[in-house]
């Protein structure tokens, strides 16, 4: 069957869609009534299987699923469709569906939301040869690619069964698909060609690091104006530089916030540790990953090798870490000898503008309506909620760690 633009918008149940969903509208749907969908076949998924193990865990949903969307013209064609989307996507940028597909039915719905999967397996050739061809160890391929089972796994955490969260995986695991990720032990690490412009960051012959807010609206409690719970702006910590040095505000690096004191660092003394155009390594963490420091510093160590060895285009000069879980509020909640604790302890630390969400999705998963519904299984759980419901919340935090500190 034929479907106009138009009906696919209205079966998807969206007000809108990128404009690259019809971008080739009419040749994807030529090309589905004259070849169907090679990804989507028995053939394609048991070959990926049988190569890679691409799915320990969900090989039978996996299955399953493809034979229900085979069976559903529709279903194939909305396939096809996101795999060309994709591939006409600038390399840099992600693609994101404004509006999620929506459905009453809730096998329905699984079944929409799992065709975004199968759009993204179709690169998984492709993934693999980009990273043999940078000699890229064996073992660290089949870890990276496990990222899209991994994202079936998340799904089954947050609502009890499997499926694939379009709005969190698909946009995820473009990270991925662009080669601009690797797994590592029990960390992932992402190719970053640009450090922030919201701190600048300066060391001096003894190794020290010193680290300026730039130019940002800074709250009386030393974060983000705007962040949640914060008051309006009390100042803007500008940095000014002259003939000898440079005036600003210092971040208070073990707390994550900015002091209302300006200081002046000599050029005499302090240089420029890294700029706004250099290289870094970004640290994500999957889930349910182990933070005992040994296994931390492994991976951590791998990474820097990995890099140097395989990817001699790409200069880092630190890792950083975007994360709830760098709030230094988790220190006082967990205690000073907790894994995350000596998590934190490895990294400077600035604040960013923050909703205070970015823990839910993470820590709790499920969805809920408001604090009181949130769930208490675990220790963190118990005291997070806690936290929320007495009126505050977990921010997240950059860190930096340079080379020279590990």
């Amino acid at each position: 069957m034929f479907y106009s633009r138009e009906e696919f918008i209205r079966q998807l149940g969206v007000t809108s869609m990128p404009d690259a969903f019809g971008l080739h509208f009419t040749e994807v749907m030529e090309e589905y009534n004259a070849n169907g969908v090679s990804f989507l076949t028995d053939a394609y998924i048991d070959a990926l299987q049988a190569e890679f193990d691409l799915f320990p865990e969900k090989y039978s949903f996996v299955k399953y699923e493809a034979e229900r969307i085979r069976q559903d013209s529709f279903l194939s064609q909305y396939c096809l469709l996101l795999k060309h989307m994709l591939d006409d996507k600038d390399p840099e940028t992600m693609l994101t569906l404004q509006d999620e597909p929506t459905c009453e039915d809730a096998e329905r719905k699984i079944d929409l939301e799992m065709a975004g999967f199968f759009a993204q397996i179709a690169y998984v050739p492709e993934m693999v040869n980009a990273l043999r061809l940078r000699n890229v160890p064996e073992h660290i391929i089949r870890q990276t690619i496990k990222c899209f089972e991994t994202g079936i796994r998340v799904y089954n955490g947050c609502f009890g069964r499997d499926g694939y969260e379009i709005k969190r995986s698909f946009w995820w695991n473009q990270h991925y698909i662009s080669g601009r990720i690797v797994n590592l032990g029990v960390l992932s690490f992402e190719i970053k060609k640009s450090f922030t412009d919201i701190v600048r960051i300066f060391t001096n012959r003894m190794g020290d690091y010193k680290i300026l807010s730039n130019g940002q609206r800074i709250s009386d409690n030393g974060l983000i104006a705007g962040s949640m719970n914060c008051p309006d702006e009390h100042f803007v910590a500008d940095i000014l530089e002259t003939d000898d040095g440079f005036w600003g505000y210092e971040v208070d690096t073990a707390n994550a916030r900015v002091s209302c004191n300006r200081v002046f660092l000599s050029k005499e003394e302090w240089l420029p540790a890294i700029s706004e155009n250099d290289h870094v390594i970004n640290i994500h963490i999957p889930d349910k990953t182990n933070l005992d420091m040994e296994c931390i510093t492994q991976s951590l160590a791998t990474a820097k090798a990995l890099f140097d060895a395989c990817y001699p285009d790409f200069k880092p000069k630190a890792f950083t870490c975007n994360s709830w879980l760098m709030d230094p509020k988790l220190k006082d909640l967990l205690g000073q000898h907790s894994k995350i604790a000596d998590f934190q302890s490895l990294f400077m630390r600035y604040p960013r503008l923050s909703s205070g969400n970015a823990c839910f999705k993470f820590l709790f998963r499920k969805p809920f309506s408001n604090y009181e519904d949130l769930t208490e299984n675990t220790s963190l759980q118990r005291k997070v909620k806690a936290l929320y419901l007495n009126g505050g919340c977990i921010y997240d935090p950059c860190g930096v760690l340079f080379f020279d500190q590990l």
